[in-house]
């Protein structure tokens, strides 16, 4: 349905991918886009900077919006990765008088930082833990006490798949104290699980980027802001108020919109790739939606007998990877290299096998796995 996009990728390869959820394959179209950017270097030089900022960067925004169904795109801010854009985020906070609530499955770009941060005297961090039954309910009872600086989770757990509905995200907008800022880290859920955050957009902090799920590689990350937002990151960059660089002052100014968050100088040919794959996709009539589609039933084919100790096998509340958790992480790891020999392609963390699907997979490449899969229990 969707593999003639992708034959370059599919030709380089001897065999099945099923790790989109880590590295996606990059549509054909990128090639090009790598080009491009490329000629605008060499073609305009120094002033490639402008067509950048007003027109590279602005379509970006527009792409984005309209995937989230955003309505203002100029309250997004860019980074080369999701973790210089948190890490911005809590810079603007007291560092010795910081309260944060979050979850026992955060990727390693939060989790981490977290846990630094919880090292640090006069810095809270409450780790709730995500697979509880009850974690909705006691995350919900916690997010209202109202003594949170900041709150963060994942859309998609990295280490599961599991899903959050866009309800509880409104339901955690609506109990938290106004001055709480609420970040939701949507990198597992970007361009996979359709999203629409016009109920919450001037309310939460959104992060994802187009490494995964959004095809356009490595580079490209954002964060949206509310409209309005007044903060002022400790951690800032030359890029953060364009419009005040040549004014003489003291005073540390800062742009109007989501600028405020930008840092400095960084690369960037990842927006060129991923607005020309999205432009293509929708010029072809793609979309978030269809391409989720095709990957359910992709994941239901891949569940049906299958006697395995799935995380979860709720579909409606599910990533686009299905994750299958092994006695232990030894033999999770014997499992993911003899798949490898196998010529399937997964990953894992810890005792837990992820298998990814990308827009590239048909039928026959699930089924395929299936049966390697069995083969190897």
């Amino acid at each position: 349905m969707f593999k003639k996009y992708y034959s370059e990728f599919i030709s380089a390869n001897d065999y099945i991918h099923m790790a989109a959820h880590s590295h996606h394959f990059w549509p054909d179209v990128t090639k090009k886009a790598m080009l491009d950017y490329w000629n605008d270097s060499r073609d305009l030089v120094d002033n490639k900077w402008e067509k950048i900022m007003t027109e590279v960067v602005p379509t970006s925004q527009k792409l984005i919006s309209k995937i989230l169904n955003l309505k203002h795109p100029q309250q997004i801010a860019f980074a080369s990765n999701t973790h210089e854009l948190f890490a911005r985020l809590l810079s603007c906070f007291p560092q010795n008088d910081l309260r944060i609530l979050t979850t026992d499955c955060e990727f390693h770009s939060v989790s981490r930082q977290l846990k630094r941060y919880d090292e640090e005297e006069g810095v809270s961090v409450n780790f709730i833990n995500a697979e509880d039954e009850n974690f909705k309910r006691a995350f919900l009872q916690e997010s209202a006490s109202g003594k949170y600086d900041v709150i963060c989770l994942s859309q998609v757990f990295f280490n599961s798949g599991k899903s959050l509905e866009i309800e509880f995200v409104e339901e955690l907008v609506k109990q938290k104290d106004e001055k709480t800022v609420l970040v939701l880290d949507g990198y597992h859920g970007f361009c996979a699980v359709p999203t629409d955050l016009s109920s919450v957009e001037d309310h939460i902090f959104y992060m994802a980027g187009a490494y995964k799920y959004a095809q356009g590689g490595e580079g490209m990350c954002f964060m949206t802001v509310p409209k309005g937002c007044a903060l002022r990151p400790l951690n800032t960059g030359w890029f953060a108020s364009f419009e005040t660089l040549e004014k003489k002052t003291d005073k540390v100014e800062y742009a109007k919109d989501a600028q405020r968050f930008a840092g400095s100088t960084r690369d960037f040919s990842a927006h060129y790739r991923f607005n020309t794959v999205w432009e293509n996709f929708f010029e072809n009539g793609i979309t978030v939606e269809s391409i989720h589609q095709h990957i359910q039933k992709l994941q239901k084919l891949f569940l049906e007998g299958l006697d395995c100790n799935f995380t979860n096998r709720d579909l409606s509340a599910q990533g686009h990877f299905l994750t299958i958790e092994c006695p232990s992480e030894e033999n999770t790891k014997e499992l993911y290299e003899r798949l490898k020999e196998d010529k399937v392609l997964t990953d894992f963390r810890g005792n837990r096998l992820r298998f990814g699907f990308g827009a590239y997979l048909e039928e026959e490449d699930v089924l395929s796995v299936k049966k390697t899969l069995k083969q190897n229990l």
